[in-house]
């Protein structure tokens, strides 16, 4: 991986650090580890919902202890998404006009994003991935924040969003599912879950949330996914549903869950499953944990688990466009944020 940022042979037009910022998770079993990454997680959501302080600690402390005392082994998630920069790296190594610097960073474990924005990553032009195709107060919101209160020259630091609203994101998603699927095409009763993370539709109080949660995007999102599965004349399914990995705190989340849908299908007579965590851009403990505990337990016949896109070559080389278009439009229109502020959309 390029660590300079600079190259010796080309005159170089502009010093860029791409910082992928990723949730983050923890890469080992270990107590410490666990607590201080359900921590930082907990204390995010704090500041849009209430979640008193002696809850968050309660439920860090349990939580650790119990992933602590089960064994095995950590999240994939830091890792996949320290790969993708490597790729990225790689791939925007060939530009002729810009020097770029890859790394990752993470929202609740460490390297922190709070911390590269406010240190030497924040020099010359920084352009912060938000890697989650969703933008919600708590994804692309939180590091626009971070920029407006970073020591960094707010007028050379922008924010890349809005995957869900890209088609060539949508085409990478289609591509990347008919090149790892292998199920059998020929039972005619082979179903199509697309998992997207849960939302939180309203509070504890029954009340809608007062903050931008993405649920309207998530909606557009998983609807332009499922379209374009539906028309491909690849498609070997009978059915494409949409399911949600949903938390248990902060009142009623979006429906149906990934457990309602496989238990539907199965009664349907549903031969094969294929679960395609969509809202993910690298597999974590959601993806092979929770959705391959739900395919072990959902009584469907023949069940595949596929990937997240993690470093595949569509996703890499769509990054480094929309990275490449948003440094050509910082230099003629310096001082914006984020790509596309606010997050408005005609079909939203």
């Amino acid at each position: 991986m390029n660590t300079t940022g600079e190259r010796a042979d080309d005159p170089v037009r502009c010093r860029v650090t791409v910082i992928l910022a990723a949730h983050g998770e923890a890469e080992t079993p270990g107590f410490r580890e666990n607590f201080m990454v359900g921590h930082r997680t907990l204390s995010h959501v704090a500041e849009v919902m209430p979640l008193p302080a002696p809850l968050r600690l309660a439920i860090c402390t349990m939580g650790a202890a119990r992933k602590r005392f089960a064994g095995g082994e950590g999240s994939p998630h830091n890792a996949l998404t320290r790969r993708q920069a490597q790729a990225l790296d790689e791939q925007l190594a060939g530009d002729e006009a810009n020097a770029f610097r890859v790394v990752p960073a993470f929202g609740s474990s460490l390297p922190l994003v709070d911390s590269l924005l406010e240190g030497d990553a924040a020099e010359g032009l920084s352009i912060v991935v938000s890697m989650t195709p969703i933008d919600s107060h708590l994804a692309c919101g939180r590091l626009c924040h971070l920029l407006v209160h970073a020591k960094a020259s707010v007028g050379e630091a922008r924010v890349l969003a809005r995957f869900w609203d890209d088609p060539d994101f949508i085409g990478v998603n289609v591509e990347h599912v008919f090149s790892h699927l292998q199920l059998p095409d020929n039972s005619g009763r082979c179903a199509l879950v697309l998992v997207m993370h849960g939302t939180l539709v309203r509070d504890a109080k029954g009340r809608v949330p007062d903050f931008h949660t993405g649920l309207q995007e998530s909606v557009v999102y998983a609807r332009r996914l499922r379209e374009a599965f539906a028309t491909d004349p690849r498609s070997p399914f009978c059915r494409i549903e949409i399911a949600h990995l949903n938390h248990d705190v902060g009142g009623e989340w979006t429906r149906p869950t990934l457990e309602e849908v496989l238990k539907g299908l199965a009664a349907e007579g549903v031969d094969a499953v294929a679960a395609y965590p969509c809202e993910y851009l690298v597999d974590g403990s959601d993806t092979v944990g929770k959705v391959a505990a739900a395919l072990a337990t959902g009584g469907i016949r023949q069940t595949q688990r596929l990937p997240c896109l993690n470093d595949a070559p569509g996703l890499i080389a769509l990054l480094a466009r929309r990275i490449q278009g948003l440094v050509s439009e910082q230099m003629d229109a310096p001082g914006r944020h984020c790509d596309a502020c606010p997050l408005t959309s005609t079909d939203v």
